[in-house]
C-alpha cells in the first residue's frame, strides 16, 4: 500500500522538529557549562576572600608610620600616676625615676605595644587610636618616647622620632585592628588584621676577651757561694 503524500510531509515535518529540538538543547547546554564552572569555583574564591591578608609593615598613618605591634606579658616600667599627682608632678616628663614602678598586665591580659615613627610636622595622641579585638575596643594607657618608661600623663607627641603607645588586651588576642578613636574632618586610616611581631631575640653574648699572656716569673737571685763570702770578708791588701 502506498503512503499518502500528506504522510510523507508529516514525517518530514516531525524530523525537522526533532532536529531543531536537539540543536536548541545542545546550545543551551553549551551556554550553561561556563556558568556551572563559575558557580563551582565561586565557593573557593569566597573562602579565599574570607581569609584577610595580614597587614604588612610599615603602615602609613596620619602621624607617620606604624612600624610594628609587640606583645608583652611581663611588667613594664611606667610612671605611677597617683604618686606623681601626690608629689605635684602633673606634667609629662617631670619628676625623677623615683616615680616609676613596674606595672604588670591584669589577669587574663597582656600588653600590646604599638611602635610608631612620627614624621616631622606631625603629631600623635594617646587617644587617636584604639586596638580592636573581636569587636571590643581598648584605649591607650600610656605613651613613651623611644625606650623611656611609659608615662600616662603624656597625651600628645609633636616631635619626630619613635613613640610607643601601651595598650592592654586579652591574652588570647592574635589578630588586632588599629581603629581611629576620634571623628576628624579628614578621616584617619584604620589598620586591620595586625599580627604581633615576633619577639626580639636576645643579643648574642659578646665573645670573651682573650686572656693576657702569662707573665714570666723572675728567676730567683743566685745565692753567693761560701768561698765568695770569705773572699769578700778578707781585708784588701795595702
Amino acid at each position: 500500500m502506498r503512503k499518502a503524500p500528506h504522510d510523507k510531509r508529516r514525517w518530514l515535518w516531525l524530523g525537522v522538529v526533532v532536529g531543531w529540538f536537539c540543536l536548541t538543547a545542545g546550545l543551551i547546554a553549551a551556554e550553561a557549562a561556563p556558568e556551572a564552572a563559575a558557580e563551582a569555583a565561586a565557593p573557593a574564591e569566597a573562602v579565599a576572600a574570607e581569609a584577610p591578608a595580614e597587614a604588612a609593615f610599615p603602615v602609613v598613618v596620619h602621624g607617620g608610620r606604624l612600624l610594628r605591634l609587640e606583645r608583652l606579658e611581663a611588667a613594664v616600667p611606667c610612671v605611677d600616676l597617683e604618686q606623681a599627682i601626690a608629689a605635684g608632678h602633673l606634667e609629662a616628663g617631670s619628676g625623677d625615676s623615683a616615680l616609676e614602678a613596674l606595672r604588670p598586665p591584669a589577669d587574663g591580659h597582656c600588653f600590646a605595644i604599638a611602635v610608631f615613627e612620627i614624621d616631622r610636622s606631625r603629631s600623635l595622641s594617646k587617644v587617636d587610636y584604639r586596638l580592636e579585638v573581636d569587636g571590643q575596643a581598648f584605649d591607650g594607657i600610656a605613651m613613651a618616647l623611644g625606650e623611656a618608661a611609659f608615662d600616662p600623663r603624656r597625651q600628645v607627641v609633636a616631635e619626630p622620632g619613635l613613640v610607643r603607645v601601651l595598650f592592654e588586651v586579652p591574652s588570647g588576642a592574635a589578630r588586632l585592628n588599629l581603629i581611629p578613636a576620634l571623628l576628624t574632618a579628614l578621616p584617619m586610616r584604620a589598620v586591620r588584621d595586625i599580627a604581633f611581631a615576633a619577639p626580639a631575640t636576645a643579643a648574642e653574648a659578646a665573645p670573651a676577651a682573650a686572656a693576657p699572656p702569662p707573665v714570666a716569673e723572675a728567676a730567683p737571685a743566685e745565692t753567693p757561694k761560701a768561698d765568695d763570702k770569705a773572699k769578700a770578708a778578707e781585708p784588701a791588701e795595702p
